[in-house]
């Protein structure tokens, strides 16, 4: 049986996976791979770039990929029988179509996923905190110090969430 430890890790996992799908969906971020099919010459990798032969490439939606992931196993067996000297493989990079490779939008995409993120742990707790102010008896000036300063925690966070979601829509 879990720990109630185990247990509210996973509820924070799960809680961060759907934060994070939502966050997806919300500003149209589409998960994209990059498939490379090929191989080094005489077996050997290195670091020179010059000693890959790239003999196909794919660019497509992550779901594709997965649910199409035996027209690339095919593909590069057909490539192994072309080629029976050489070990061809295929090389994946996933990344994000909106931001792609440039790293400043990566930067921009991890500040807008972490504050999504502490927006939707605050409102829980928020929620938690008043729910516990309905079982007891009086309120004290302590605990509504404690829901106003978590109330004014969510309202900045949103407003350093909606500067930040402009600011990526905006750069290109």
């Amino acid at each position: 049986m879990a720990s109630k430890q185990e247990k509210g890790i996973s509820a924070d996992y799960q809680e961060y996976a759907k934060a994070l799908s939502d966050l997806r969906k919300e500003i149209r971020i589409e998960p994209y791979v990059k498939v490379s099919i090929g191989f080094y010459k005489g077996g050997k990798q290195t670091a020179r770039e010059d000693n890959f032969v790239l003999l196909y490439e794919y660019d497509i939606p992550r779901e594709m990929y997965f649910a199409k992931y035996w027209i690339i196993r095919w593909r590069t067996a057909r490539f192994q029988c072309q080629y029976p000297r050489e070990n061809v493989e295929h090389y994946l990079c996933f990344y994000e179509k909106k931001s792609g490779f440039d790293e400043h939008k990566k930067e921009l995409l991890q500040k807008i996923t972490n504050h999504f993120i502490q927006i939707k742990r605050q409102e829980k707790a928020l929620q938690e905190h008043y729910e516990y102010r309905k079982t007891i008896l009086f309120v004290t000036p302590k605990e509504e110090a404690i829901a106003q300063s978590i109330e004014q925690k969510i309202a900045w966070r949103k407003t350093e969430l909606e500067k930040l979601k402009r600011e990526f829509n905006e750069y290109d």
